[in-house]
């Protein structure tokens, strides 16, 4: 953050180089080929306007905006295919749910009732991952058709993400260690794989976020830490 709102940066994981500014606004997701980001705008730069979303090129090109109506855009990420975007928002006076928008604009189309929401759709891109105010995760399948609950979470675990054959999600308890499971879509079986964890845990809050590679063999966290100096005065 800026000292006038959000702006979104690039930074090679290979390459120990500067971060690119890419434009304004709060990053939300690269897309599948990693060309460009879907972000929320105006984000922290006028409060009072309904975020709304915009793509942001990743190299050469101007930033368009892909909506401008009257939802709140709380979240977002793409469709495996990079032509549709799966995002959280609700029209005023309504509570939040996910929504199915085009890039080439026109009205988003509603894919959860409300209070359920999710952004993680499979690699297929037939399913999304939600979660509603109970805590249950809900297979709701993009054409419309009929969704089916999978389990209850607790309300401190997140969807990471769907593994690369569509069968597992990837979730994540965050906490001290974190803890990151892996969830059988067919039967609700749920396993612990990781516990993520700095090896010097003084002064750490919470460690997260935690993001999995899609084969869940590998990860990376981050963590707050928190640190005080005490000091003793004698002679006063």
């Amino acid at each position: 953050m800026t000292g006038v709102g959000y702006q979104v940066f690039l930074r090679s994981t290979a390459q120990n180089g500067p971060p690119v500014l890419l434009g304004a606004g709060m990053p939300a997701a690269l897309s599948p080929n990693s060309k460009s980001a879907v972000v929320l705008y105006p984000w922290g730069i006028q409060p009072s306007a309904a975020s709304q979303l915009r793509w942001v090129p990743v190299g050469p090109g101007i930033p368009q905006d892909i909506t401008s109506d009257s939802l709140t855009h709380i979240w977002a990420d793409w469709f495996p295919d990079g032509k549709k975007l799966v995002f959280i928002g609700a029209e005023p006076g309504h509570a939040n749910r996910s929504w199915r928008q085009d890039l080439d604009g026109g009205k988003p189309a509603p894919i959860t009732p409300e209070g359920i929401t999710g952004v993680r759709i499979s690699p297929d891109g037939r399913t999304l991952a939600a979660v509603d105010t109970a805590h249950q995760i809900w297979l709701y399948p993009t054409d419309g058709s009929r969704p089916r609950t999978l389990t209850s979470i607790d309300a401190v675990e997140e969807i990471d993400r769907w593994s690369d054959d569509g069968e597992y999600l990837f979730l994540t308890k965050y906490g001290l260690p974190a803890e990151v499971y892996r969830l059988d879509t067919r039967t609700g079986e749920k396993s612990l794989l990781y516990r993520p964890a700095p090896a010097d845990p003084t002064g750490v809050t919470s460690v997260g976020p935690v993001l999995v590679t899609r084969d869940g063999k590998s990860y990376v966290y981050g963590y707050t830490r928190v640190l005080s100096t005490l000091y003793v005065v004698r002679g006063l």
